[in-house]
């Protein structure tokens, strides 16, 4: 029936946003660069979790070690083809690190997604 057929396309849309995450996951360079300088990029970048790709449940530990990954794989002096553009995503990475670093802020970075769950919950 229809309920049946919204439901597959539903699964299908999921599946192609997650094959499209997948591939802006790669850890590349150009493709994390591409990711934290995009278009709106000013905007995703306020979220700590977003920039680290982090879950919001992730140890500091974890943290700490994707933020080696990605300011190594963005950092100028190692892409000095796109110099201008690297140090924008190392510095997107910086500053969340240090945010997620610092206990107090991290809270509220938690507190603002959870408050933003509870608003969709509660929406649709």
């Amino acid at each position: 029936g229809a309920g049946e057929a919204a439901e597959e396309a539903f699964l299908t849309f999921y599946s192609e946003v997650k094959q499209i995450e997948k591939r802006d996951s790669v850890l590349t360079s150009k493709n994390q660069i591409d990711r934290l300088t995009r278009p709106g990029s000013s905007y995703f970048n306020l979220n700590p979790f977003e920039v680290l790709q982090m879950d919001p449940e992730a140890t500091d530990e974890e943290i700490k070690k994707r933020f080696r990954q990605l300011s190594i794989l963005v950092h100028p002096d190692k892409n000095q083809d796109d110099a201008d553009r690297a140090q924008k995503a190392f510095e997107a990475v910086d500053k969340a690190y240090k945010l997620l670093l610092d206990q107090e802020q991290k809270k509220r970075a938690l507190d603002v997604i959870q408050a933003g769950k509870e608003y969709v919950e509660h929406t649709v």
